[in-house]
């Protein structure tokens, strides 16, 4: 709950909340662990709902323009994360899905990329077979994605809620394989996902 530099020796309070956010700046903030730990624990989430509200507006704001603008799909794929991030899953759904329809003219690898958001949108939307479809579907537009870790974990992932968790497992260290040292607090998120899978596995 204190300040502290992230990976690139920027001030940072919270989760992610930085000066280019808004006040509070962190660089200003008091160092080391705050007295009352509980307060300061709950006005980092609050400062996190906040800067996410406020992200939420700014996308908004930007999907409004010509749908036909280079890179619109992009923005709309931003937008549907973070409707998801906010609880929103069938609205982040539907963005996501028209985001991977407008990317259909781009370039192969533009729309791999398109349908692997989508899968992720849609497994953290409770829809693991669904997202299978579509990261499947992604994949076959991107040769060298069976050998790309954060492919190979989102896979692993959606295997997991799929109640599949011993696939899921056998990703996962290929995942840390591929990826090293890198990976790793990705790969133990994964595993502490597996735990709780079965309450998401289809019935």
């Amino acid at each position: 709950p204190g300040p502290y530099l992230d990976v690139k020796q920027v001030w940072t309070f919270g989760i992610g909340h930085t000066a280019a956010a808004g006040p509070p700046d962190p660089a200003q903030m008091p160092r080391g662990m705050p007295a009352e730990l509980d307060a300061a624990i709950r006005e980092a989430f609050r400062l996190f709902r906040s800067d996410i509200v406020a992200y939420e507006a700014e996308e908004e704001a930007l999907t409004r323009f010509d749908p036909g603008a280079p890179g619109y799909y992009q923005l709309l794929l931003a937008r549907a994360a973070t409707l998801v991030l906010l609880g929103r899953g069938a609205e982040g759904r539907r963005v996501a899905e028209r985001a991977v329809a407008l990317a259909q003219g781009e370039a192969a690898p533009e729309r791999a990329a398109a349908g692997f958001v989508l899968a992720g949108v849609l497994l953290d939307g409770g829809h693991p077979a669904e997202a299978l479809a579509a990261l499947e579907a992604a994949a076959a537009l991107a040769p060298g994605a069976g050998r790309d870790p954060w492919w190979v974990l989102r896979r692993a992932m959606i295997l997991g809620d799929l109640g599949r968790a011993a696939e899921a497992r056998a990703l996962l260290l290929e995942v840390r394989a591929l990826g090293g040292p890198d990976m790793e607090d990705d790969v133990r998120l994964a595993r502490r996902r597996l735990v709780t899978a079965p309450a998401r596995a289809p019935r």
